[in-house]
């Protein structure tokens, strides 16, 4: 996974990349303004950007908004003191997937990205789900695919019952639902 850290402070885009580059499977990447940011984004396939939202001339809020605008697929986690939520919104709004509020600790930070490591992997998961032995295309099967998909996708904690004659695929949908939650 390719992060990139835009902070103007200098000492924050340190203590990010030393805490992140601990993470298992992570190439951290800085930048010290929006623009220098944006040139990053537009170069190398960056798959979340860690974002200041108060930042010297283009700031966190005209990043993202240029990220969506240019259909660059990047993960953004927003920065802000707790005084600027209201710009925090603004950009959960505009598609942030988090935001983290300063001061902050570096779990915090790897927490986030920990969850989002963990959404996509359900995502993928899903997509899996959707090519798996669930084999059929009556209004019956696609049923048992959208009951898959919203029992995975939500993740909800719960317990499903599957009923059914002999014969009828109980064992088959079970291994799916496992499958999609990781469970397999």
């Amino acid at each position: 996974m390719n992060i990139l850290i835009i902070d103007d402070e200098k000492s924050i885009r340190y203590s990010l990349k030393i805490g992140i580059q601990k993470l298992e499977g992570v190439n951290v990447h800085v930048a010290q303004s929006g623009e220098e940011g944006l040139e990053i984004i537009r170069n190398k396939k960056i798959d979340l950007a860690i974002i200041d939202i108060k930042l010297p001339g283009i700031d966190g809020i005209e990043v993202l908004e240029t990220i969506n605008r240019l259909k660059i697929e990047t993960t953004v986690i927003m920065i802000t003191y707790i005084s600027e939520v209201r710009l925090a919104v603004k950009a959960m709004k505009l598609g942030a997937y988090d935001y983290v509020t300063k001061p902050f600790k570096i779990a915090d930070v790897v927490d986030s990205i920990n969850s989002l490591r963990d959404f996509i992997n359900k995502k993928t998961n899903i997509k899996r789900y959707e090519s798996n032995e669930l084999i059929g295309s009556s209004d019956s099967t696609e049923k048992i695919r959208q009951i898959i998909k919203r029992i995975t996708e939500k993740n909800l904690n719960t317990s499903v019952l599957i009923m059914g004659e002999s014969g009828t695929g109980k064992e088959i949908v079970a291994k799916s639902i496992a499958k999609n939650l990781g469970e397999d």
